[in-house]
């Protein structure tokens, strides 16, 4: 084959490519809110739905739906368990509810393996946690320790 026929080849076959329809042109994302209307949560789904419809190609309408109890873990299971997994839902949720699989509590209906982050409002600052019992006060402690530096997991 020339040059001319696989150059001629690759432009049409961008053409068609760049002729899609968006997956999202014509969907609504639903955010699924897993506090109380008013609270923060519900604030922050606020601000950020819109931009989603702007940033998402095919500008998908958004839904902020309201959806509390148990802390998230209502809104975690029903995104989980009911919601298709087709990208159209979002959770505005407790990151902290895969303690709550970790403790084998019975409300857990969600594998947290299975759900994607994409995003959060906010930057936290990282916190280490140390039994009264260690022979460590600091991260400095644990670093200078015999059993040597602290594994990569233990220092951000």
């Amino acid at each position: 084959m020339s040059r001319k026929a696989i150059c001629l080849c690759m432009l049409l076959w961008a053409a068609e490519a760049a002729a899609q329809t968006p997956y999202f042109q014509g969907k609504t994302i639903r955010v699924i809110v897993g506090y109380p209307a008013g609270s923060a949560h519900d604030i922050w789904a606020r601000i950020i739905a819109p931009q989603l419809t702007k940033q998402i190609p095919g500008n998908p309408a958004t839904v902020v739906q309201i959806m509390p109890g148990a802390g998230s873990m209502t809104a975690t299971n029903y995104i989980a368990g009911v919601a298709k997994p087709d990208g159209l839902s979002v959770g505005v949720i407790n990151a902290a509810l895969y303690f709550e699989q970790l403790l084998k509590k019975k409300e857990v209906q969600f594998d947290w393996t299975k759900f994607t982050w994409i995003g959060t409002p906010e930057e936290n600052d990282e916190l280490m946690f140390v039994r009264s019992d260690q022979p460590y006060k600091t991260l400095l402690d644990r670093i200078r320790s015999p059993s040597g530096p602290a594994p990569s997991w233990f220092v951000s």
